[in-house]
């Protein structure tokens, strides 16, 4: 059976300088993408306590897909579906294909991105791209601090 969790600090968020409550971290880890309605409510859920009133912007990371012989173009349009039925326009939905992204590149496509998801497939492929690109070192803070929502699905869990 797919399972999830979903990491929520919302109970102990930190404070930062002058008292004001920083944004809780928040990653969703599940076995089979966002399939179960659960995970998609709860992504809903974090994503409006990030972004009320405002659209939210997603980077999708194919690599573990195509490291398993899948085109980006034919896994985005699946994920695409999935993401006009959580009410995510698909303007404000990029695929970014770790393998042929450079570190600074990615750095500038993260500015402005409040949700990735980093699709299931091959591990290895996804872990030497993530190295390469500069994800492994660009993400993580920024889930730490509570900017970003990390999803993976399956492979997608290796931040």
């Amino acid at each position: 059976a797919p399972a999830a969790l979903a990491v929520d600090a919302e109970s102990t968020v930190p404070v930062a300088q002058h008292g004001v409550a920083a944004r809780p971290r928040a990653m969703l880890i599940t076995s089979s993408g966002l399939t179960r309605p659960v995970f998609q409510q709860e992504l809903k859920r974090q994503l409006a306590m990030r972004k009320s009133g405002q659209a939210p912007k997603v980077m999708y990371i194919p690599d573990a897909a195509v490291g398993n012989g899948c085109q980006a173009s034919i896994t985005f349009t699946r994920v695409m579906n999935q993401w006009r039925g959580l009410g995510i326009a698909d303007d404000n939905v990029r695929c970014a294909e770790l393998r042929c992204t450079k570190p600074r590149l990615l750095q500038q496509q993260l500015k402005d991105v409040d949700c990735i998801y980093v699709e299931m497939g091959n591990t290895y492929y996804l872990r030497y791209y993530m190295r390469t690109s500069g994800f492994d070192l660009l993400v993580p803070p920024l889930v730490h601090s509570g900017r970003l929502i990390y999803v993976g699905a399956s492979a997608g869990y290796a931040l």
